[in-house]
């Protein structure tokens, strides 16, 4: 004969619980008995028989108290009311049930970017610390796209996620462990994807000056020049042919890629996965790579499309966002792009002439 019990995690004595057991004897089971005790003074706080021929045992809410130990102990007696055995005693705790959500994401609220930090918040009344934390993505079907995985550093309940695309819905889901036990999760989150669309940008900037019956005209544009490697070979006047191995065109003087401001280039012939452009600070601190690339997605309805993603590495994290989705152009179809950097965030959309 032998009686074990299920592993019991820490549960909050303001909710009934139920004790499960194993029971293994000759005699079948008709009557149990829990016993708890404080763990503490060994004062028996429930002493209770019950009728049952189920294998468990309920305490009601509001029996025991949050931030206590105690240890209990199973009895199983036949119909005869005659005692078949007695379990070991263990331990277990009580504590108030946690704290654990998304603090800074609303359901149905809109995001403006193709990435985002969400923010955790944890709290328990009885101190219990949290181990870990994972974060995840998932689609309208809530199939599981992106995660964190487990996250040990509990000093920083947050996580960025990059490559959401626009004109999409997402849930999003965090669960944790605590260091006593407690198995946490949040609710599924429905959040939207909607780009912000640049400012209005001019290469000309008009200001009236009545004070002097002038018109002051300012310029946005700074003037570039680049050098090539090997000798330029040229395309209609227009465009200069990299597609030899070893072949760029170097523009290293007039801006920084850490302000403000936008970058616009025009290509074609492009081969998929490559490198179309490079952007790097002079100390090799700061670089963007922006890739040219054709896939399948839900949301392009499985066909292939022709995207660009922008990758920025500082060494420490790398930062990286999508395009929009074009038809996938042909060998001569020339595709425009436009990056814009503000505030530290790129945004970067194509589209393809005629």
């Amino acid at each position: 004969m032998a009686i074990y019990f299920y592993k019991i995690p820490p549960f909050d004595a303001t909710t009934a619980y139920t004790f499960e057991f194993v029971y293994t004897g000759n005699n079948q089971a008709h009557y149990n008995k829990l016993i708890i005790k404080e763990s503490e003074t060994l004062k028996v706080v429930f002493d209770k028989t019950i009728q049952t021929m189920q294998l468990k045992h309920t305490v009601p809410a509001n029996t025991l108290k949050n931030g206590v130990e105690y240890t209990y102990q199973i009895c199983v007696y036949d119909v005869d009311n005659k005692l078949c055995g007695k379990s070991d005693t263990a331990n277990f705790q009580c504590l108030s049930t946690p704290t654990f959500k998304i603090s800074n994401l609303q359901n149905n609220q809109t995001i403006k970017n193709s990435n985002y930090t969400f923010e955790l918040s944890y709290s328990q009344k009885e101190n219990d610390e949290l181990q870990y934390f994972s974060i995840s993505i998932y689609d309208k079907s809530k199939i599981a796209l992106m995660s964190s995985g487990s996250i040990y550093d509990v000093t920083n309940l947050s996580y960025t996620f990059n490559g959401l695309n626009d004109s999409c819905e997402y849930y999003i889901k965090a669960v944790g462990y605590t260091v006593s036990g407690i198995d946490l999760s949040t609710d599924y989150i429905l959040f939207n994807v909607e780009y912000i669309s640049p400012h209005q940008w001019s290469l000309l900037t008009l200001e009236n000056k009545p004070n002097i019956g002038a018109i002051q005209i300012s310029s946005n544009v700074v003037t570039l020049t680049g050098t090539c490697s090997p000798t330029p070979i040229y395309l209609d006047d227009d465009f200069i042919d990299l597609r030899k191995a070893n072949s760029y065109v170097t523009f290293d003087n007039g801006f920084s890629i850490t302000n403000t401001g936008t970058i616009i280039g025009s290509m074609y012939g492009c081969v998929q996965n490559t490198i179309i452009a490079t952007l790097e600070n002079r100390d090799n601190s700061y670089k963007v790579n922006l890739i040219y690339k054709i896939g399948k997605f839900a949301s392009s309805e499985n066909k292939d499309v022709a995207y660009m993603e922008l990758r920025a590495e500082n060494g420490t994290n790398d930062y990286v966002i999508y395009s929009n989705y074009i038809d996938v152009p042909t060998s001569k179809d020339i595709v425009n792009f436009c990056i814009v950097r503000q505030n530290n965030l790129y945004e970067i959309k194509i589209y393809k002439e005629g």
